[in-house]
C-alpha cells in the first residue's frame, strides 16, 4: 500500500515538474495575472482609479529620466572611450530600465584590467 502512495506521489510530482517548467505554464500564469487586473480595475472605485493612473503618471515619469540619465551615461563613455556619437531611442514601455552597477573601476574597469592597461584610479 505504501509503494503504491509512494509511486502516485512521485508520478504526480514528476509532472507537476514538467507543466511548471514549460512555456505554457508561464502563458497561464501571465494570463491569470492579466485576469485578476482586469477584475480589480472592474470594480475600482473612481478615485481609486484616479489615485492608480497618479501612480502610473509617475512611474512614467520616473522611467523617461531613468531613461535619459542611462543615454546621457552611454553617449559620454562611447563618446570619450570610442569616440562614437550615439544615438539611443526609449525601449518599448514593458522593458524594465536599470542603472548599471558600477565600482571604483568604472564601466569598462575589468575589461580593461583583463587587457593589461593602466588605470587611473585615485
Amino acid at each position: 500500500m505504501f509503494r503504491a502512495q509512494y509511486l502516485d506521489w512521485y508520478y504526480m510530482v514528476k509532472r507537476q515538474r514538467e507543466i511548471v517548467s514549460g512555456p505554457e505554464f508561464q502563458t497561464l500564469s501571465e494570463t491569470m495575472r492579466r485576469a485578476e487586473i482586469e477584475v480589480g480595475i472592474a470594480v475600482a472605485s473612481r478615485s481609486g482609479l484616479e489615485v492608480a493612473r497618479q501612480r502610473l503618471d509617475l512611474w512614467e515619469k520616473d522611467r523617461t529620466k531613468r531613461f535619459d540619465v542611462l543615454k546621457e551615461m552611454v553617449q559620454e563613455v562611447c563618446l570619450r572611450e570610442m569616440n562614437l556619437q550615439m544615438e539611443l531611442s526609449p525601449p518599448d514601455k514593458d522593458v524594465v530600465l536599470e542603472l548599471p552597477y558600477t565600482s571604483a573601476l568604472g564601466l569598462f574597469g575589468l575589461q580593461l584590467q583583463m587587457a593589461g592597461e593602466l588605470l587611473p584610479i585615485g
